[in-house]
């Protein structure tokens, strides 16, 4: 009981140092990021457009989703979120508060996933709190700060056994941003009992269906491009920014296609004899391993879904950092290696974003082959159980 005392207070501690670290740089104006020329001005920016696109949706509706050209328009999201907003009442006034709002739950969530224990977990813990898509994140206020708090709340469900809120929680999530609908899958996965995965299906189909309803009158283009951006195109999108030759789509699909099976085919052969990692399955883990693999599913599926602003490498920083505490020391050190290239080589950093790129499409490929060496291993079993 005392010893449970003690690792709660610690928890809290480290949740109030993140969320005073982080309120020292928005109130000293992110310093860093305005050396980099990558500050957001110091008003929650992200948080401020989210709600003045509320104010708009009272005004104008579904005008928000055309390309019109006015301040009200090239909305990207769903309309669930500007529907709740104007239910309450909520526009740009309420920027402030809900910035320092999405500090704190950015402090709880990173401690939760990463108690620090010692000298070398709080030097990896700062590496990635002050690292430039994490700071971004937290500068401009973005509402992905609230969905990856919420996919945690997600995770704590599934540890309880309490799917029915895990799937009402996912569900929030994907109406507020389309990126976490694959999450649906792995919960139906998990899922033991039938209506349990009747009612995860259910909620995909409404959720998809929603979703797809908005995307197809969105008439502004969704992120691409090479700056401050990420995604399995990444090589498609820099021919185009630095080079005299332009690519449509098809080519830039077909760039990006040969470049990672190219990587694929490297990575297998460099780490045909790497040690593979093992997971502990404790009880006392459980949660970090739920946790792991909603956040390991949201990182693959944004990065083949589409471009992705640098501050959603938050859910692979994040994926990572569980790696660390679920898989054995020698080979979490090389992912935390892995980790520092692609958080601190992303934007800004003076033209070696393609080296971060390259390393996280490497972590990518390693994953893909550890997941494809794990699924034969578990084949193999059942046939041979049966």
């Amino acid at each position: 009981m005392k010893l449970r005392i003690q690792i709660e207070k610690k928890l809290v501690l480290q949740s109030f140092l993140t969320f005073f670290t982080l309120c020292l740089l928005q109130l000293t104006t992110w310093i860093p990021l305005r050396f980099w020329g990558a500050w957001g001005g110091g008003n929650f920016l992200d948080t401020w457009q989210i709600l003045r696109y509320g104010k708009c949706y009272e005004s104008i509706g579904i005008l928000v989703y055309q390309n019109s050209g006015t301040n009200c328009s090239n909305y990207l999201y769903g309309r669930t979120l500007l529907q709740v907003l104007n239910f309450f009442k909520i526009d740009i006034s309420y920027t402030q508060f809900f910035g320092y709002t999405f500090l704190f739950l950015l402090a709880i969530s990173l401690t939760m996933i990463f108690p620090v224990v010692n000298q070398r977990d709080f030097i990896i813990y700062i590496l990635v709190l002050l690292s430039p898509p994490v700071m971004l994140l937290a500068d401009r206020g973005n509402f992905d700060i609230l969905i990856f708090f919420i996919l945690i709340q997600v995770a704590k469900s599934l540890t309880r056994e309490n799917f029915l809120l895990g799937y009402l929680l996912l569900s929030i999530t994907t109406l507020l941003k389309y990126y976490t609908a694959p999450v649906f899958l792995l919960l139906i996965f998990y899922s033991k009992l039938t209506r349990h995965r009747i009612l995860g299906v259910v909620l995909l189909l409404i959720c998809s269906g929603l979703a797809f309803r908005d995307i197809s009158i969105t008439d502004a283009d969704f992120p691409h491009g090479a700056s401050a951006q990420f995604g399995f195109t990444v090589w498609g999108e820099y021919l185009n920014k630095f080079s005299s030759t332009q690519v449509n789509n098809i080519q830039i699909f077909s760039i990006a296609t040969a470049i990672f099976i190219s990587i694929l085919i490297f990575t297998f052969l460099s780490t045909k004899n790497f040690p593979r990692p093992k997971m502990e399955l404790k009880q006392s883990s459980d949660f970090k391993v739920f946790t792991f693999w909603i956040f390991l599913t949201v990182s693959v599926s944004c990065y083949f879904g589409g471009m992705n602003f640098d501050y959603r490498l938050i859910y692979f920083a994040s994926t990572i950092l569980l790696l660390t505490k679920i898989f054995y020391h020698k080979f979490s050190q090389i992912l935390v290696n892995l980790l520092v290239i692609i958080l601190w080589l992303s934007f800004p950093s003076g033209g070696l974003q393609p080296i971060g790129d390259l390393v996280l499409e490497i972590a990518v490929s390693y994953t893909i082959i550890w997941l494809g060496t794990e699924a034969v291993k578990k084949i193999k079993h059942l046939v041979t159980k049966n």
